[in-house]
């Protein structure tokens, strides 16, 4: 039984691309066509190098006029920290009226009734 190779360079594909690919290819120096020993590589390579200046300049252009994508991971980080921060916050006010129930003993009993449940 053969084995059948889908991404073998040599073997017959009804690809219309393929012909001038390995005919590019095939007039590579053997030191850099060694190089290119997997598929991805060699259709990448090959459009690198044949695609017209032109078109090339214009992605370049367009790929810098492009704001940077925002990464998820910062985002998420920010959302934490600043999480945190209001969490923090709380627990020192929390902290803060606790004291002045504790230390002070002429507030108004409304005052002492809206500071203790805003502890709870």
């Amino acid at each position: 039984m053969a084995v059948r190779h889908y991404w073998a360079y040599d073997t017959p594909s009804y690809d219309p691309r393929r012909p001038p690919i390995k005919v590019w290819r095939d007039r590579l120096p053997a030191g850099v066509r060694s190089q290119l020993n997997h598929p991805k590589r060699v259709w990448t390579s090959y459009w690198s190098n044949t695609e017209p200046r032109a078109e090339r300049d214009a992605k370049r252009v367009e790929r810098e006029q492009k704001p940077p994508k925002e990464n998820p991971h910062l985002a998420a980080l920010a959302a934490e920290v600043e999480r945190d921060a209001s969490r923090r916050q709380t627990e020192d006010l929390r902290e803060l009226l606790a004291r002045v129930l504790a230390e002070w003993a002429d507030i108004p009993e409304e005052l002492r009734k809206i500071i203790e449940e805003a502890l709870r």
